[in-house]
């Protein structure tokens, strides 16, 4: 996998805490919290139509960092780790940033907007769907990437995953949870697609792509607005049809499947 460590915010002892690494030290940190006070502290943190309506806004944002300690909150720090630093990686911070805001804040809107609209108030606390968002992101920029274990392509992993969340809400008659996983999984597509990091694009280009500008009226060049000759450089960088070549390569194979010559040619493009 291409991956490209991008600078720490700051550090913990030796520990470099990226954007990825702070997210889920506040879960952590709430979930022992939750723990610690046996979930007593949840009506306060959790997210409820009823808590926004009467004033609690801070519900909105601090309901994914408390978890209840157990498998499925292992099992999400796991994915949000392994995946979340290479979708980070592939969008860059600022962009991984507000697509982890927006995918916090479509959760308690669509959930809100659902019991306004007659449907059942929720209560929601947890960082499942945050990490199922992340994980389909992951799957949309490497899909044929094998899995460890079975050997699959990792994007028939990620459908599994949505497919048993969205079967999970539906059992239980969640119906505004269902949604919002809907909502807040295309929101995470659509961003992605819309960085062109998406192999699989699952929405029209219009819904992801800024309507074409104006041509800009060219200006003859005079005497002072003649560009300078630029001097050839010393060393020849492959097209970029090559390098897509080799970055198609490493997304279906890994990055070990390269070859030296190959790796000399991508050390030079990203030069």
């Amino acid at each position: 996998m291409f991956y490209t460590p991008q600078k720490p915010l700051f550090h913990l002892g030796k520990f470099p805490i990226g954007a990825t690494e702070l997210i889920i030290l506040l879960q952590i940190i709430g979930t022992l919290a939750v723990a610690f006070t046996q979930e007593r502290i949840l009506p306060f943190v959790a997210f409820s139509t009823d808590g926004l309506l009467t004033g609690k806004v801070w519900q909105v944002i601090t309901y994914p960092f408390f978890n209840s300690v157990g498998f499925l909150f292992l099992l999400g720090l796991f994915f949000f780790y392994q995946f979340g630093r290479m979708v980070e990686s592939q969008l860059g911070r600022s962009t991984f940033l507000y697509l982890c805001g927006g995918i916090i804040l479509t959760v308690p809107l669509v959930l809100t907007l659902y019991a306004l609209s007659g449907g059942k108030p929720s209560i929601y606390y947890g960082s499942q769907i945050l990490s199922l968002c992340i994980f389909s992101s992951f799957c949309v920029i490497y899909p044929n990437l094998p899995t460890m274990l079975l050997q699959i392509p990792i994007k028939w992993m990620g459908l599994f995953f949505l497919a048993a969340s969205l079967l999970g809400a539906l059992q239980a008659g969640a119906f505004g949870q269902l949604i919002a996983i809907i909502i807040a999984v295309s929101f995470s597509l659509i961003i992605v697609q819309s960085k062109g990091k998406a192999i699989i694009k699952l929405f029209p280009d219009s819904w992801t792509q800024p309507g074409p500008s104006k041509p800009k009226r060219s200006r003859k060049p005079t005497k002072k607005s003649l560009p300078k000759a630029k001097l050839k450089p010393k060393t020849k960088i492959k097209s970029s049809s090559e390098v897509d070549d080799i970055l198609d390569k490493i997304s279906e194979h890994g990055i070990h499947s390269l070859t030296d010559e190959e790796r000399q040619t991508l050390q030079k493009a990203r030069k």
